[in-house]
C-alpha cells in the first residue's frame, strides 16, 4: 500500500505515521509513506496549489498498489470563526476534488478524520454513536459537517471513505513548549507550578483516546477499507468509551503524578460552545476495546514525557 498521511506534523498525524512505521515488518501489513513537502496552511491559494501538485507526484509514484490518503490535518479549533474554518473547507475541497480525478478508481481509501465533540455538540440525549443525528453549534462543528459530506459526496463513488469521529484525543505533545489539550495542561501545569485556567464546570464530562490507540484504530480502518478494494462510505465513532468528568480527570492527574494541580477558575467567550456531557458508543469491537490505554496510563506518559523534556 502507498499510503499519504496529510497532518502528519500534528499529534494524530505524527501518530498515524509512527503506527505505519512500526507495523513495516507485519507480513499483513506492507506500507509505503509518501514524502510530501509542508503544506503552508496559512496560505490558502499556496496550500491548495501545493496539496494538488502532492496529488499528481502521488499518483505518479503508485505502482499498481492499493492506495489510502489520511487526512489528520486542520489548523481550526472551537472557538475558530467562521472566516477561518471556511478557509479550511475550501483547501480541503480542492483536496478530494483532486483526488477524485488523479488518483486510480476502485483501488484505494480516503480515510477523513472529524470531531465527534463538534458534531454532537447541540445534540440530545447521550451516549452518542455512528449513527445518532449530529447537531453541530460552532463554525468548527460545521466545518466537520462540511469535510464529511464533501469526502462522500466527491470521492465515495471511486474509492472508499471512511469517516473517523474522534472523540478528545490526548498524548504526549510534540511541542514541549505548547502542552496542548485539557490532559497535557494539566500534567504541564503539575510540572510547572502554574495555575491552569478552567473555563468550564468540573462536572462537564468527556471520553479521552489516547492519540497511540487512535493511530493504531485509523490503520485498522484504512487496512480494512483498502483490502475490499471497493467504492462507498462508512462512518467510524472512535472513542473509548469511557467518559470522565473534568474533576475526575483532575484527580487522576494527582493520583498519578503525585502532586496537586494548581487550578484558577474564569470564564471565556467560547465556553458556551462546551457542553456538559458528550459521553459516546464507539465503533468498535471487544477486541480494540480490551486493547485500549487505560487513562491513568495515558496521564503516566504524558508527564513522563514532560519530565523527559526538562533539561
Amino acid at each position: 500500500m502507498r499510503a499519504w498521511v496529510i497532518g502528519s506534523g500534528g499529534l494524530l498525524g505524527h501518530a498515524i505515521t509512527r503506527e505505519a512505521k512500526s507495523r513495516e515488518e507485519r507480513a499483513d501489513f506492507r506500507v509505503r509513506l509518501h514524502a510530501a513537502p509542508r503544506i503552508p496552511w496559512s496560505d490558502e491559494a499556496e496550500a491548495i496549489r501545493v496539496l494538488e501538485e502532492q496529488v499528481g507526484q502521488f499518483a505518479v509514484d503508485l505502482e499498481a498498489e492499493p492506495w489510502a490518503v489520511i487526512w489528520a490535518a486542520g489548523s481550526s479549533i472551537v472557538a475558530s470563526d467562521h472566516e477561518h474554518t471556511q478557509s479550511e473547507l475550501r483547501i480541503f475541497a480542492a483536496l478530494v476534488r483532486a483526488i477524485s480525478t488523479r488518483l486510480p478508481p476502485h483501488q484505494g481509501t480516503l480515510f477523513v478524520t472529524s470531531s465527534a465533540g463538534g458534531l454532537y455538540a447541540g445534540a440530545k440525549n447521550p451516549p452518542f454513536g455512528a449513527t445518532s443525528p449530529t447537531s453541530a453549534i460552532s463554525p468548527y462543528g460545521r466545518l466537520k459537517l462540511g469535510q464529511e459530506a464533501l469526502a462522500i459526496d466527491v470521492c465515495a463513488p471511486m474509492c472508499g471513505v471512511v469517516i473517523g469521529r474522534f472523540s478528545n484525543l490526548y498524548g504526549p505533545a510534540r511541542d514541549k513548549q505548547k502542552q496542548q489539550g485539557l490532559i497535557q495542561r494539566l500534567c504541564a501545569a503539575t510540572m510547572q507550578r502554574t495555575a491552569i485556567n478552567l473555563y468550564v464546570s468540573m462536572d462537564t464530562v468527556r471520553d479521552y483516546l489516547f492519540v497511540d490507540d487512535a493511530a493504531r484504530l485509523v490503520w485498522d480502518a484504512v487496512d480494512a477499507s483498502t483490502a475490499r478494494r471497493a467504492s462507498g462510505s462508512e462512518i467510524l465513532l472512535l472513542a473509548s468509551g469511557q467518559a470522565a468528568s473534568i474533576a475526575e480527570v483532575i484527580a487522576t492527574v494527582q493520583s498519578v503524578t503525585h502532586r496537586r494541580v494548581p487550578l484558577a477558575l474564569g470564564s471565556d467567550p467560547s465556553s458556551d460552545r462546551q457542553v456538559l456531557d458528550l459521553r459516546f458508543t464507539p465503533s468498535l469491537s471487544p477486541e480494540q476495546i480490551a486493547a485500549l490505554t487505560p487513562l491513568p496510563i495515558g496521564i503516566r506518559r504524558i508527564f513522563d514525557s514532560i519530565l523527559g523534556g526538562v533539561a
